[in-house]
């Protein structure tokens, strides 16, 4: 009787669906919108200033460095943080280095979807808003075609709508027409059309989160196709002069095998960008930096979440320039809005 009542409770315990699979519902976070070329979190206008964080989902260990993270990032005024379920360039020493949250097939692998959610709802208690970015150019071509290319963008973005996590926007694929893009939905000719197919897509299961759609720079293809939300661009594209535009990846000033390194040039350079957004309301940049990106870099600790130093030299390495300058320029974030810094005395 004993070993029948055993072998019960092993088939029941089967039958039931696993922790992973049996999420509790969870509360909605602040919702995203973009209305009249302007951007609301909860309701409440505001601007975002972001870090582009390419592979902080690569581990439990980085997910939860850029997370700790966020309480310095608010207190600098950075308001917005964009991450790649697809992983994406790493540089040196290896490019491929990346860790896919994609099965072949188009799963969502649940440990990237449980990793999302955290970061995502650690970035809502502070009142930011995540970007996430789900195709990359090399990963790509190691998908089954098409059908995996709309699962995933449907898997994820069940997730998102499933999961209550609204204080996000999408980047369908970023560097469309990319020279090392294999598949031919991904590439001109016939941009507009595929664009929408893949927007579309992603709408069937999510209509509420916008998405668009990042062209690679100087290769042919725009920004523009039939239902985009909004306008992403990336390093120094022109801010088209219609609609909403944020920049998802400002120009990249420092190398990836001396990342977080910076000359005096590409300091210049940031600062005038910086300018630029600061005084053109109906867009955002999000800054790209090796030091944020890349994986292993030439000191072996990267992605780095934290600021470092000021740049000037590989014992200084860093992005706390960035931080400081959005601090000191726009203001420490308590959302739902940016709180000038008192000038030193």
């Amino acid at each position: 009787m004993r070993q029948f009542i055993h072998a019960f409770l092993l088939v029941l315990a089967a039958a039931l669906p696993t922790a992973a699979h049996a999420q509790a519902p969870a509360a909605p976070t602040k919702k995203f919108e973009i209305k009249n070329d302007r951007t609301y979190l909860g309701g409440q206008e505001f601007k975002i200033w972001g870090i582009r964080g390419g592979n902080a989902l690569m581990s439990p260990a980085v997910t939860e460095r850029f997370v700790r993270n966020f309480d310095n990032m608010a207190a600098h005024g950075i308001n917005g943080f964009i991450v790649t379920v697809m992983g994406t360039n790493t540089g040196w020493p290896e490019e491929w280095a990346a860790r896919n949250g994609f099965e072949a097939d188009g799963r969502l692998k649940p440990a990237f979807a449980q990793r999302l959610e955290w970061l995502i709802r650690e970035a809502d208690k502070r009142g930011m808003v995540v970007g996430v970015t789900i195709f990359t150019p090399r990963n790509v071509a190691n998908m089954q075609g098409e059908e995996s290319f709309k699962r995933a963008l449907q898997e994820t973005g069940r997730f998102l709508k499933d999961r209550g996590l609204r204080n996000v926007f999408v980047d369908i694929m970023h560097e469309y027409n990319h020279r090392r893009v294999v598949p031919d939905i991904f590439k001109e000719p016939g941009g507009p059309e595929k664009k929408a197919r893949l927007h579309a897509w992603f709408k069937e299961a999510n209509a509420d989160v916008p998405a668009g759609v990042c062209p690679t720079i100087d290769r042919g293809t725009e920004p523009f196709f039939p239902g985009s939300d909004f306008n992403i661009i990336q390093k120094t594209m022109p801010i088209p002069a219609k609609g909403f535009t944020i920049n998802v990846e400002s120009h990249k000033r420092d190398n990836y095998d001396t990342d977080g390194v910076y000359d005096e040039k590409g300091l210049a350079e940031n600062y005038s960008w910086f300018e630029t957004y600061k005084k053109t309301p109906n867009a955002a940049i999000f800054l790209h930096a090796a030091f944020i990106t890349g994986v292993t870099g030439r000191d072996g600790s990267a992605p780095h979440a934290e600021m470092g130093g000021y740049g000037k030299s590989a014992e200084d390495a860093g992005v706390r320039w960035y931080y400081e300058w959005v601090r000191d320029n726009v203001g420490r974030w308590e959302y739902p809005k940016h709180v000038p810094v008192k000038a030193k005395s």
